[in-house]
């Protein structure tokens, strides 16, 4: 999609991190991934073959409360903004729309939010749909009542096939509040139905209602909740002709899984290789340096901002802010910028992924993909299941991922896991200061900050006990595993200083700047006779091209309207020239890295003022930034007012991304929804 020209000429090859027995540092790549060798590795696999929430438009809806003129459900903690459920933004059109809910359970001992995607039935109401059950094939989902005015309720799924009819599951349900307790996983065998076309019917009865209680009104006495509803089907590899049926629907069929794990505010200098390139720190992170050495790993991976909602909607979206339309400097979203997002139908990766048969979701610590939050924006996951609490939010996700991974072992799926460590407060538990003096770290240390190592090498421990988890249920072998971050912390106290828009110091904190110290990130991949082991790559990459990466390694075509690239052809191991721009964009200030140098714009209404005066001042530098990251990889000259031609080609190609970026936000948001909008800073024209 791009084409980026070198600014200074560069000779970038792959190299060897480590050695590899029989591997040259230049092999060859890998085979292309083969359907049937990754088949006999995977074995067997539970793929979703139907999934009901993504085909509301095809069901058949009876309700006396449909179509509903408002959402079915009831803001009890409007006040905050906070609500229980929320109408689902993806949901089917039509009337049936206002039968998909984001549900938030809490559980208080967990610390625990839990939202889910789930099937909202009104008592009294049913929706059917026509589905093929392959042979093989179970119904998967949780059930749960909520009562608006009635206390219990029947709730059943029906299938009918030449006028016989199979109860699947039939309960009479007494309401419980979503508060305190958990969603209780049901799985239903159609071993019977398997090969049959047959009509599935969800309902939510109660014939104490009467006989009229199909066409009369009145208020909605409750809903049945149908969470997560999908048919599942077993393949394995000699099962060729199931397979080839739900390729044929799917696209896909077997497939590997996706592990990826994120730790919040990691800079790319804690792991090798750039920990032993920069030379700050000892290793303090002996589980993650095990994962790095066994990977391929991108050494020079950028966020494409510098706060943890740019990586995590960047990455779901591979779009920048300013294109996905969600771009704004206030920290709550408002009704507009949601509406807009949601009306423009943006591709995810959660949807990408779910078309082809996987199971979808995020636990760890991220509130930003919470979306039943007045801060965030859903990201289309079957499921969110965020831990507040830090520190000990470490151990309770590393906890909930080892359980969700022992029931869904043999599920494929997508499985994003966000760790708190080391984000500010750093806060590691007692005893973890001691621990670092242990492995090497000064006492007098100046330039980290002891709490964020701390925290860090906290959070690598509970990572072992996960790698080790997933080693033990033969994971490993049968998925792609990930390690990266959101983006890094600024901890240098050369790049001081403090931002008046938010009132905070730049040192011991993120979201100010994009010196590398925030932007750039580690980045490994693991995945065994797919991927090359104990290799680096010193090639650019950003955040934004690690989803479609992700569809390549699998097989799975990646949109056009991804504006992030596969770099997948270097995980296997060929060569390509660095020629990659990678782009960042905050609040108030958005730039690039291209050529070996950095270029920063910023915005007018920007208030940054930076101690060091060899470093950006906007009274002498104007609007502009730029590093030699090569020869200055400490970014400590810039180099705007030094070099006039610099500046001028540098800016150039920044404008030539904007007019890029502007292009494919026209595509992206409709133009009804641009009406009255002012374009997003990132988006306009610059000037000296």
């Amino acid at each position: 999609m791009q084409s980026v020209h070198a600014l200074r000429p560069l000779v970038v090859v792959v190299t060897a991190l480590w050695a590899v027995s029989g591997a040259p540092a230049h092999a060859e790549s890998p085979a292309l991934r083969d359907v049937e060798s990754e088949a006999a590795r995977i074995g067997s696999q539970w793929v979703t073959t139907f999934h009901f929430l993504d085909s509301l438009a095809a069901g058949r809806a009876t309700s006396p409360h449909l179509p509903a003129r408002a959402p079915l459900y009831d803001k009890v903690d409007a006040a905050r903004k906070n609500p229980i459920t929320v109408q689902h933004p993806w949901g089917g059109e039509g009337e049936n729309r206002f039968m998909r809910l984001r549900v938030r359970k809490t559980d208080p001992k967990q610390v625990l939010q839990d939202l889910r995607d789930c099937l909202a039935v009104p008592l009294v109401g049913r929706i059917e749909w026509d589905v093929d059950v392959l042979p093989g094939s179970e119904l998967r989902m949780a059930t749960e009542y909520v009562s608006m005015g009635r206390g219990s309720a029947r709730l059943r799924v029906v299938a009918s096939e030449g006028g016989r009819e199979t109860v699947v599951f039939d309960e009479v349900a007494k309401a419980k509040s979503v508060y305190g307790n958990r969603w209780e996983e049901r799985r239903f065998s159609l071993a019977a139905l398997g090969g049959k076309k047959v009509k599935l019917r969800f309902e939510v009865d109660d014939t104490g209602l009467g006989e009229g209680r199909f066409e009369k009104r009145g208020k909605v006495q409750g809903l049945g909740l149908f969470s997560m509803p999908r048919v599942v089907t077993r393949l394995d590899a000699k099962n060729k002709a199931v397979r080839s049926d739900v390729k044929r629907r799917m696209g896909d069929e077997m497939n590997r899984s996706i592990i990826m794990t994120v730790f919040d505010s990691m800079r790319a200098d804690l792991v090798p290789p750039v920990r032993e390139e920069r030379k700050i720190i000892p290793s303090i992170t002996p589980e993650l340096d095990r994962f790095f050495e066994r990977s391929t790993v991108m050494t020079r991976a950028f966020s494409p901002g510098n706060q943890t909602r740019t990586g995590s909607y960047v990455f779901s979206t591979s779009l920048p802010p300013a294109v996905a339309g969600w771009w704004q400097e206030r920290w709550e979203f408002d009704d507009r910028t949601r509406e807009r997002f949601y009306r423009s139908r943006i591709t995810t990766m959660a949807a990408e992924l779910r078309k082809r048969g996987y199971v979808v979701g995020m636990l760890g610590y991220n509130s930003f993909l919470n979306g039943s939050m007045y801060l965030s924006l859903d990201m289309g996951f079957d499921f969110v299941g965020e831990f507040n609490g830090p520190p000990e939010n470490t151990a309770r996700s590393t906890d909930a991922v080892m359980g969700w991974l022992d029931d869904h072992k043999d599920e494929k799926f997508f499985l994003l896991v966000w760790y708190d460590g080391p984000h500010f407060p750093y806060s590691p538990p007692r005893g973890y200061t001691d621990k670092l003096y242990a492995k090497g770290v000064a006492k007098d240390l100046k330039f980290f900050a002891h709490g964020y190592l701390g925290k860090m090498l906290y959070a690598d421990e509970h990572f072992g006990r996960l790698m080790a988890h997933v080693q033990k249920l033969g994971l490993t072998d049968k998925s792609i595993l990930a390690v990266t971050a959101d983006h890094g912390e600024a901890m240098d106290p050369r790049h001081d200083g403090y931002s008046d828009n938010v009132n905070t110091r730049i040192a011991r904190m993120h979201g100010k700047t994009f010196f590398d110290e925030e932007v750039h990130i580690p980045m490994a991949v693991r995945a065994p006779g797919l991927v090359l082991e104990k290799r680096a790559v010193k090639n650019q990459v950003s955040l934004m091209d690690l989803g479609p990466t992700f569809l390549d390694l699998l097989g799975i075509p990646v949109s056009d309207r991804f504006m992030g690239r596969s770099f997948a052809p270097l995980l296997r191991g060929m060569t390509a020239p660095d020629d990659r721009l990678v782009y960042f964009e905050g609040r108030w200030s958005a730039g690039i890295r291209a050529g070996g140098y950095k270029y920063i714009y910023h915005e007018k209404d920007e208030r940054l003022r930076i101690n060091n005066q060899d470093l950006w001042q906007r009274g002498r530098d104007g609007p502009h930034e730029i590093y030699d990251v090569e020869r200055d990889p400490f970014e400590l000259q810039n180099l705007a007012s030094r070099d006039p031609a610099l500046r001028k080609r540098m800016r150039d190609r920044y404008a030539a991304w904007r007019t890029e970026m502007l292009a494919r936000y026209k595509q992206v948001v409709a133009e009804k929804d641009r009406q009255g909008d002012k374009i997003p800073d990132p988006l306009k024209p610059i000037s000296e």
